[in-house]
């Protein structure tokens, strides 16, 4: 785990509108963490309060077994949930 990159998350779509000085402060609260492919990041039903942006690679996200979506770089937890899917599961790509 590292810092985050207040420049790298300026650069995604959903902090591009921003200032430098607001993803500073984001950046330090937060922490970049890479994940081995295949690696579960969160479990369907499992409760979890972090919010996730992905910065390189996918993550697949499934709900019952099933594919429903995947993740690439600039997408984040809240795009994880399926419609009408309060949990899901998120293993690295």
């Amino acid at each position: 785990m590292s810092a985050s990159d207040p420049q790298r998350l300026h650069a995604l779509p959903l902090f591009a509108e921003l200032t430098l000085p607001d993803c500073e402060r984001i950046a330090s609260w937060s922490e970049e963490t890479a994940y081995q492919p295949g690696r579960v990041i969160v479990t369907e039903g499992q409760r979890d309060y972090a919010f996730f942006v992905v910065l390189d690679g996918t993550a697949t996200v499934s709900h019952q077994g099933r594919v429903v979506r995947i993740l690439a770089p600039g997408d984040n937890s809240d795009a994880a949930t399926p419609p009408r899917c309060g949990s899901r599961r998120i293993p690295a790509r």
